[in-house]
């Protein structure tokens, strides 16, 4: 049933960013595993991690000087929550980043950097 429900607000969110030019807001599910980069970790994993993302970005309108230098770069905040397949010893994990995002050039399909908090 949370399976379903995450599902539902996560595609209701897609489907409206598809009616906007430019989103200021959007979601993004997550499915993996824990990578076990040390042995100890190898008993920890019992099963697959999933999750999802939700953002909000502001763009700036070149009021500071600065703005301008950097292409017009946007705000974003980021809320992530992962359940890591085992409860009993690695629980939820939950983050909340503040990042800006750099245009690296004046492009329509422009490249950006991602730089977080």
């Amino acid at each position: 049933m949370r399976l379903k429900t995450i599902l539902s607000i996560y595609l209701g969110f897609r489907c409206i960013e598809l009616f906007c030019q430019a989103p200021t807001y959007g979601m993004a599910a997550h499915f993996g595993f824990i990578a076990p980069h040390n042995p100890e970790m190898v008993r920890l994993i019992t099963g697959h991690s999933f999750g999802f993302s939700a953002h909000a970005d502001w763009q700036t309108n070149g009021k500071a000087n600065w703005q301008a230098d950097y292409y017009y770069p946007s705000h974003r905040l980021d809320y992530i929550f992962i359940h890591t397949g085992n409860l009993r010893q690695l629980g939820y994990q939950h983050a909340l980043t503040y990042q800006i995002r750099l245009p690296l050039d004046r492009a329509i399909n422009r490249q950006q950097m991602l730089l977080g908090l």
